[in-house]
């Protein structure tokens, strides 16, 4: 992830760029898997990968994002600027 709202995968050969939906920009990425991906960045925003395309979820804030933590099959937790922290209640699929 990048300023601007950039998304880069790496196939093993090469990096390519793919939509994010936002151009804010993105500080944090985290993962189950190749189809399970979450970002997150500049003014809560928060994105979902599923292997397909990314989408904009609804935040519980307006702070910045700067750290993801996903606890398989349960939570993806959110940390972010003056101390915010968020939990997004997922089970494998939104």
């Amino acid at each position: 992830v990048t300023y601007l709202g950039k998304i880069f995968h790496w196939d093993g050969l090469a990096w390519t760029q793919q939509a994010s939906g936002t151009s804010a920009g993105l500080y944090a990425i985290r993962g189950f898997s190749g189809t399970d991906v979450f970002a997150a960045g500049v003014n809560g925003q928060i994105l979902h990968y599923d292997g397909v395309r990314w989408a904009l979820l609804r935040s519980y804030t307006s702070e910045h994002q700067f750290g993801i933590a996903l606890v398989p099959g349960e939570n993806a937790y959110f940390v972010g600027s003056a101390g915010s922290i968020g939990r997004l209640r997922y089970a494998g699929t939104l």
